[in-house]
């Protein structure tokens, strides 16, 4: 069942790897080292967020944050 539902705790991984992957696809000007290195700062950052995920069945494939 497809579904938008808050966040929660154990859904980090699959969220940072998300905007790493789109970080690097969109910009691809800039050395993906730099989207990598800001990955740690990025997920503090998440965690204090409000966020929303998109869950297909069993996989989270979108998010949102505010």
């Amino acid at each position: 069942m497809d579904m938008i539902r808050n966040f929660q705790i154990e859904d980090i991984k699959p969220v940072i790897k998300i905007w790493l992957d789109s970080n690097i696809d969109a910009h691809s000007f800039i050395k993906s080292e730099c989207w990598i290195s800001n990955a740690p700062n990025v997920k503090e950052h998440l965690l204090q967020a409000e966020i929303y995920v998109y869950k297909q069945e069993i996989k989270i494939t979108g998010f949102v944050g505010m």
